[in-house]
């Protein structure tokens, strides 16, 4: 989309949805990355790149970001874009939990707040708009969201998110590594 965007000189728009984490069940873990029970998909990599001037350099899950507990919450993800030459994008945000993360019920934990890391430094706190010059990247952290006191997760579920990565290092101490607001 690029050559399209400087041969034509017309402005875009694009809204893009990243998910974070749903919250915990009373019997199951949460959902990772999704907007479960609303049904608003993500924006897939593949169509933003091919429609927009915008890279997504990395997506994956983040782990930590869940909150804690006897049923552990959904991941959130970790989104990376970038302005492609010649094109600035303006990112306009309206996006909640950065500073309060979603709690936990039942004894569970809280999540992980949501932020965002602008590579030139600049504030921007998932509210209002920042823009992004060519090479620039703009990376979004979205919140995780437990369910039930760490201490009544089974050992087992337990061992398999250290072993996948899912929790940090810390959450056996019943910390939330990962999950702060910074």
């Amino acid at each position: 989309m690029k050559g399209l965007v400087e041969a034509t000189g017309q402005p875009f728009a694009a809204e893009l949805v990243f998910n974070g984490g749903t919250g915990a069940r009373p019997s199951r873990d949460g959902l990772s990355a999704t907007a479960f029970p609303s049904g608003v998909m993500g924006s897939l990599v593949e169509i933003t790149e091919s429609t927009t001037p915008i890279l997504v350099t990395r997506r994956e899950l983040r782990p930590g970001s869940s909150g804690p507990g006897e049923f552990r919450g959904g991941l959130g993800q970790v989104i990376e874009i970038e302005a492609l030459p010649g094109t600035p994008l303006v990112v306009y945000g309206t996006v909640d939990r950065v500073h309060f993360p979603a709690r936990g019920r039942a004894g569970g934990q809280a999540g992980a707040c949501g932020r965002f890391e602008h590579s030139a430094g600049t504030p921007f706190s998932g509210k209002g708009s920042c823009t992004l010059r060519p090479g620039e990247r703009l990376t979004v952290f979205t919140p995780g969201g437990g369910h039930g006191p760490l201490a009544a997760r089974r050992p087992e579920r337990h061992a398999r998110d250290r072993r996948d990565g899912l929790i940090g290092a810390d959450a056996a101490s019943g910390g939330t590594a990962g999950n702060g607001d910074d």
